[in-house]
């Protein structure tokens, strides 16, 4: 990004647009700020310089006002139509969104699909607490994403610090998950973080990602869209699926995403139980069904028979994280109303969700 362009920025609500206020003791309630009293989230000292020596514009927007925990699927498709009217009529050459840190994770994924192609880097950031708080990394986590802003290659990037004058990790937004409630909170799961940005100085962590090298993005249509009829399942010993295959069935589901056991695995036995069961029930209404894993498996890797018996359902094998499934499922079944072709999305790398694993 050029000195002297504009940046939009995308205020949603979240502890980055709060306020804290004492309780009782040591203990404070952190509260949702007014929208308007938000737009002044840009005052820190840190962003202030970055905003000055870059002869940086910004461009404010607040298409929403609420804590991450309560957002759902409509919230992210209103946030990535914001940005699109934003790219339409303003060209930025960057954005950043500002937002709550319990769900920023699934709102870097959704946008990374509902955005793919996008021909400039989308940012997400937030705080671990209030701006008005002494100790508030809120400062540091926007200045170094507006950094960041200035370097990344097209993509939708989270990028977090967690701490003031902690250096900050630029995670692409297809492989970053929320681990902890303060500090670090972000991780990249099973790949290494894209970049990190320390005190106002921005260096790429793989060698082999610049924003020089990278091809130029085809010009295509957003496809800005969710289904919320996705249900999400974790195995667990005594698990009863043939429950929840009822369920799915008669609240009308379109999808599920399961995860497997670490070695890939699921109960065959009994019925009630039995993951192939489920997952032909599933095919026979035209469920898509994706399974999962919460960690990608290290070296050779043995068969076993429910992994066998797993392959012959029909069932969607990704090799991604759970929550990136889902996100991913929901965006394809907004958009799409044929099983087979939402299956076949599924396969298909989108935006470097599978890193080359698939």
């Amino acid at each position: 990004m050029a000195d002297g362009r504009r940046i939009g920025v995308l205020v949603t609500g979240g502890t980055v647009g709060s306020r804290s206020e004492p309780l009782s003791g040591r203990e404070k309630l952190v509260k949702l700020s007014e929208a308007g009293d938000q737009l002044d989230i840009l005052a820190g000292p840190h962003v202030k310089k970055v905003l000055e020596q870059g002869s940086i514009e910004t461009v404010l927007r607040q298409p929403l006002n609420m804590l991450s925990e309560n957002m759902t699927p409509a919230h992210w498709v209103a946030i990535g139509r914001e940005i699109g009217k934003l790219i339409e009529k303003e060209q930025p050459e960057g954005i950043l969104v500002l937002h709550g840190t319990d769900t920023m994770s699934f709102t870097s994924a959704a946008l990374s699909f509902m955005l793919a192609g996008v021909r400039i880097p989308v940012i997400l950031t937030g705080s671990n607490l209030p701006p008005n708080e002494p100790e508030t990394d809120a400062d540091t986590n926007i200045a170094d994403a507006m950094i960041a802003l200035q370097h990344l290659s097209p993509g939708v990037y989270l990028s977090f610090a967690g701490r003031p004058n902690a250096k900050s990790r630029v995670h692409d937004g297809v492989s970053v998950r929320k681990a902890r409630g303060s500090g670090p909170a972000f991780i990249s799961s099973g790949r290494v973080h894209v970049a990190e940005v320390s005190w106002g100085n921005f260096a790429w962590t793989l060698k082999n990602r610049s924003a020089t090298d990278s091809p130029a993005q085809p010009e295509i249509p957003f496809r800005i869209a969710a289904d919320d009829r996705v249900m999400r399942i974790d195995l667990h010993p005594g698990i009863n699926l043939k429950a929840l295959a009822d369920t799915l069935i008669c609240e009308e589901y379109r999808g599920a995403v399961m995860t497997l056991y670490p070695a890939l695995t699921g109960p065959f036995e009994p019925e009630s139980s039995s993951v192939p069961k489920f997952a032909e029930t599933c095919a026979e209404h035209e469920i898509v069904l994706a399974l999962t894993m919460n960690a990608q498996p290290v070296g050779v890797q043995n068969s076993y028979e429910s992994k066998l018996l797993l392959e012959e359902t029909g069932a969607v094998l990704l090799p991604v994280i759970p929550e990136l499934a889902l996100v991913k499922l929901m965006w394809a079944l907004g958009w799409c109303d044929d099983y087979s072709q939402v299956r076949e999305v599924l396969e298909t790398e989108i935006c470097n969700e599978f890193g080359g694993r698939k």
